[in-house]
Formats: structure tokens, sequence, C-alpha cells
């Protein structure tokens, strides 16, 4: 009798403790609720460029650098729409002084479309040129004011302007310019006294001319094509900006800071469609050095701009 109490106790111990493991497995009743979440992001146009600092080294006089890259991002919170760009540049004639400062490498940079395809060609964005002293192998307009070159790398183009007449200035002056390009080897067009070109018309000899548009008291503007069509550098379509005293010329192309830009032609922006949040273009860069630099060192600066959609 005793054994059988034994068992029948260890029985119903054993049943109780399966009871109460079924309960724990059970699980403790749960419960949830999700907090809503509302962030408004403030609006704000920025962007990143990578890298922010460019060197070439060992470029030659007459010679180009190594196409690199530039990605510009939008990191901000509205759509970027334009992009263009601005470089610096000496602020006098460097070539001929003794003074190896007054180079400015922003005046070496060229920028093309990171696409396919030969019309997507290298542009300065802003690349000025002043006058010179006179070279005695170039056959001037009569009554001519001012000369000098457009230099593009091993390339020369020589240009001249003549005022409308005595008492006016440069705004409203005659430009010429040769089509064949001056470098170590040719002469190229060196007679710009009578050219057969108007100043945006196709050719391979001679010259091209054409009156600039007053833009105010201050400069005058055109569109030029410089180069010859086909081979080499093909019709590199500038705007230029000239100032009243005939001292110096922008060529320009990519940017829309200079003061003619809203009325010329050639110049465009670089990029003018919808960069969204997050997104990036690229632009490839370049710098093509031109003849007669001093050997060392020279700095500058590349400046991006971005326009965002007006929301006000």
């Amino acid at each position: 009798m005793r054994t059988y109490k034994t068992l029948k106790l260890l029985v119903v111990v054993g049943i109780f403790l399966m009871v109460l493991m079924e309960g724990a497995s059970a699980g403790t009743p749960k419960a949830n609720k999700t907090i809503s979440i509302y962030v408004t992001v403030s609006e704000v146009t920025m962007v990143s460029i990578s890298p922010d600092t460019l060197t070439w080294s060992g470029v030659s006089p007459g010679g180009r650098g190594t196409a690199t890259a530039i990605q510009i991002e939008n990191i901000g919170s509205t759509n970027i729409t334009k992009v263009w760009f601005n470089a610096s540049y000496p602020d006098s004639l460097p070539f001929g002084s003794s003074d190896f400062t007054m180079h400015n490498a922003g005046n070496y940079v060229v920028i093309k479309k990171n696409l396919s395809g030969s019309q997507y060609q290298w542009f300065y964005p802003n690349r000025v040129e002043y006058n010179e002293s006179e070279l005695i192998y170039l056959t001037l307009p009569a009554g001519y004011e001012t000369h000098g070159r457009f230099r593009d790398a091993e390339h020369e183009y020589f240009w001249a302007l003549k005022k409308q007449d005595l008492a006016g200035n440069c705004t409203n002056a005659t430009f010429f310019i040769g089509v064949e390009p001056h470098n170590s080897t040719q002469d190229g067009t060196t007679d710009l006294s009578s050219c057969s070109l108007s100043l945006q018309q196709t050719g391979t000899t001679g010259c091209r001319s054409g009156a600039l548009t007053r833009y105010d008291a201050n400069w005058g503007y055109a569109d030029v094509m410089i180069g010859q069509d086909g081979g080499g550098e093909i019709g590199l379509n500038y705007s230029i900006q000239v100032s009243e005293d005939c001292s110096h010329i922008f060529f320009y192309h990519w940017n829309q800071d200079m003061a003619t830009a809203p009325y010329t032609s050639n110049d465009e922006d670089f990029y003018n469609s919808t960069i969204y949040p997050g997104g990036n273009v690229i632009a490839n860069v370049n710098v093509h050095v031109p003849y007669g630099v001093p050997f060392g060192q020279k700095t500058g600066g590349l400046t991006v701009f971005i326009q965002a959609i007006d929301t006000s």
C-alpha cells in the first residue's frame, strides 16, 4: 500500500508540473502602438564638389594636361536647374613680364561636358586676353586701336579691334580675328587688314570680322567662331565681351556671370536640366597652357555656380 500511494503522488505532481509548463509556454500578453513621425525639411540649396583641389604637373608651354573630372552633387533639399562656371584670370597682360606671379592658372582652365560625341568640346569659361605691343609680322586693319591673341595651348589666333570713329570707344568697335592658328611651326593668319568672313561664318583661311554691339558704356559684345572648319580645333564658338578702352577681351562659354551673357548666343549654361536632391552631374576639366609661360607653379580658382527653382 505504501508503494502505491507513492506512485500516485508522483503522478499527480507530474501532471501539475505539465500544467505549469503549458501555461508558461503560452507567453506573456503583448501589445503595440505605432508612433507617427513628422519631419519638415528646410528649403536649402547646397552643393558638394569633389574633388575640391585639382593639380597638374609637368605641363609644357603650348601643352595640354591630362583631363580629369569633378562631380557636382546636390546635397541640399531643392532641385538644381542650372550649373555654370567662373574662372580666375590675371589683372593685366602677364606675358613678357619679369613678375612671374602675374600668371593665373584659372585662365588655363577648359571644361567639357562628360558626354560622348565630337560636338562636346573644351571651352574656357572666361579666358581674358590683353592688348599687346605691336607684332611686326602682322598686317593690321588701317586705324586699328589694339590687338592681341586668343591663346589655346599650342594654337594662337591673332585678333584686332578698330573703333568706329576716333571719338568713340570699343563698345561698338569692329573685331577682327584670324582663322588659321599661329604655332611653333606655322605663322597662321597674319593678315587682318581685310576679312572676307563674318564673325560666325565658316571658313578655313583668311580672317573673320564684324561689328560689336554696345551693351553699356563699359562693354561691347559679339558671338564669334574661332578656328578652322574640319580637323584640329573645330569651330570653337565663343561669345566675347570687349572693354570700352579696348584694353582687354573676355572669350567666354559656360559662364552666365558675364555682363553681356544675357545677350549673346554662343555662351550657354553648362547644365540646364534638373538635378534632384542626392543627384549629380559630372564635368570634365583640363588645362591648356599657352606658349610663353615661365616655369614654376601657378595658382588660380574655378568657381561652380548653381541655381535652384524659385519657389517663392
